[in-house]
């Protein structure tokens, strides 16, 4: 190892420049090629099968938001360098910052060519948020009813929030849940998703389920044959009753099984 030119390099480097001599550099790409390390090709793109990371394991909305809320309170603490870092409670206004940013975010990813096509008149907002500008923006409402949000039909974060609105309405149904999102939220196919979302409600399924039924059965011989008045009979009490003199009574019924007749006995 001590002889060898790794070294010192070759004898001819220690040489003047001038006597070096010139060849033409010869390339083989395809040996190059061949010698390359293999990386692997990751799809980073979301499917409706796998459910995005902010909504991953998250059954509720206001979680989600919530979580993401606190997700970037650690990413602004991480900058400070000499300042403060927040440790206190989530605020009002960064619950609302969190909900635009995922907004957004699903906006980029869903709805990147929504505004350049005609099927709806959109906007982006101040906040960068992609609002749609319905024919009502004459009437004196709230700005959120005027120009709701958009958002896509076939989306975790969609699935999410429908869920929780029908779940904080007492499951109601899908008129009253088209009533309720439309105050803000103006999704593509409304009615189609909201469909795919309540059908799979348990507690739907549980109140919509048909109750239990039996075949009819045919009366009794005693319900049916003629005979007379009080000879098929059942016997029941009513009471007790108090009298004035602090006694106390009860009432005998007997009810004719064929003729629904009752006499009271005291």
């Amino acid at each position: 190892m001590l002889n060898s030119k790794w070294w010192e390099g070759p004898s001819r480097l220690k040489e003047n420049p001038v006597s070096w001599s010139v060849s033409d550099i010869i390339c083989q790409p395809n040996e190059v090629d061949i010698e390359k390390r293999k990386s692997k090709l990751v799809n980073m793109n979301l499917t409706q099968d796998t459910p995005p990371w902010y909504a991953d394991r998250v059954s509720d909305y206001d979680k989600m938001i919530r979580v993401f809320a606190w997700i970037l309170r650690f990413v602004n603490n991480c900058k400070v360098v000499n300042g403060k870092c927040k440790v206190s409670e989530l605020s009002q206004s960064e619950i609302e910052y969190s909900e635009n940013k995922l907004i957004r975010l699903v906006q980029s990813y869903y709805l990147s060519d929504a505004k350049s096509s005609n099927f709806i008149e959109t906007f982006l907002d101040n906040e960068g948020i992609l609002k749609v500008e319905t024919k009502i923006i004459n009437r004196n409402d709230y700005r959120s009813f005027l120009y709701p949000i958009l958002l896509p039909e076939k989306c975790e974060f969609t699935k999410l929030l429908i869920r929780t609105v029908h779940r904080k309405n007492c499951h109601a149904g899908i008129q009253m849940m088209q009533c309720l999102l439309r105050e803000r939220y103006w999704i593509i196919r409304a009615r189609n998703a909201l469909k795919n979302v309540m059908y799979n409600c348990v507690v739907c399924k549980c109140f919509k389920v048909k109750s239990m039924s039996s075949e009819p059965t045919t009366l009794p011989s005693d319900r049916v044959t003629d005979c007379e008045p009080f000879e098929i009979v059942g016997i029941d009490l009513a009471g007790p009753l108090f009298l004035k003199n602090e006694g106390k009574v009860w009432i005998v019924l007997f009810t004719c099984a064929v003729y629904r007749a009752i006499h009271l006995n005291l």
